[in-house]
């Protein structure tokens, strides 16, 4: 979180690209902000209050919670954690940024960067198996269009970004997992 916040503020900083919201509804944000904030307490107090809830999700959290704090005890590891963190976040701002070239479009790679790590961030917040790729699509694709992409253009670079960063690693991905059963590694 601390690496995206800071590769987000950096991109962000350093994009020339002006942003047109246009008519957003800022009320209407704060208010979804508020009502998911108010979910997230009483989903808190829910799990707290309830004994065999808190049974059942706290034994996880601190389990999770001890191996973030062994990690972040190696100064190697917390080195690793960040620069593998900022190189991928950087190639799939490149990825994305050579789909938009593929369909005669440019844009800053900051710009890019930045509009990808918040809708990746937002995406990612969504429980729903699926809906965080909808939401990043579709997300993305608005944010290139506020940034002057014209639509067409916006919506076919990222499928295609979608394709090219999600879909077709699956493929090797699915050799080298049968590789590895055969021999017993996995």
């Amino acid at each position: 979180v601390v690496t995206q916040l800071g590769l987000f503020g950096l991109a962000l900083w350093l994009s020339p690209n002006p942003l047109h919201l246009g008519n957003l509804d800022t009320a209407g944000l704060l208010q979804a902000l508020l009502i998911v904030a108010l979910a997230l307490g009483v989903a808190t107090a829910a799990i707290l209050g309830i004994p065999r809830l808190r049974r059942a999700a706290l034994p996880p959290i601190e389990h999770g919670a001890g191996a973030i704090f062994d990690a972040l005890r190696s100064p190697r590891r917390i080195l690793l954690l960040v620069a593998g963190n900022v190189v991928a976040a950087v190639l799939y701002g490149f990825c994305l940024q050579a789909c938009l070239v593929a369909f005669g479009a440019h844009l800053s790679f900051w710009s890019l960067l930045a509009a990808n790590i918040f809708l990746g961030t937002i995406a990612s917040l969504i429980p729903i198996p699926g809906g965080g790729t909808a939401v990043a699509s579709v997300g993305l694709s608005g944010a290139l269009v506020a940034f002057g992409v014209p639509t067409e253009v916006a919506v076919a670079a990222v499928l295609a970004n979608q394709l090219v960063a999600n879909y077709l690693p699956a493929v090797p991905g699915w050799f080298a997992t049968t590789h590895l059963i055969r021999r017993g590694y996995v």
